[in-house]
């Protein structure tokens, strides 16, 4: 298994030999189920996204989660979420893999309402 220092940020080795296995081209999709503590908002910067923060059962902290679910008619536009604070939901996606951000966060690209206030 390479140790990660070994990896360039396109996920090849010092030689330049692409891994199979490389924690920076696959990330597993989970499921989780949480309470929105806040409202969804838009932010705008090269490629705007949706965000939120999602409370975890036995989690201390808030967990951001940015919401990339795309439009199926037109798959560069994503779709806003129709959620709203205190909505329990089930997110799909994936969680972030930043070396520079030791704060987690959750990228969904599908979710379900479950229950709301």
């Amino acid at each position: 298994m390479e140790r990660k220092e070994n990896l360039t940020p396109l996920g090849e080795n010092k030689l330049g030999i692409e891994i199979a296995n490389s924690q920076l081209k696959q990330q597993s999709t989970v499921k989780i189920k949480g309470t929105l503590t806040s409202q969804i908002r838009k932010r705008e910067e090269t490629s705007p996204y949706y965000y939120a923060f999602v409370k975890l059962k036995g989690h201390g902290a808030d967990l951001p989660v940015i919401f990339k679910v795309k439009n199926l008619d037109d798959p560069n536009n994503l779709v806003e979420p129709k959620l709203k604070k205190g909505n329990l939901v089930q997110l799909t996606g994936h969680y972030s893999n930043s070396d520079k951000n030791i704060r987690k966060s959750f990228t969904c690209s599908a979710y379900e309402l479950i229950s709301y206030e």
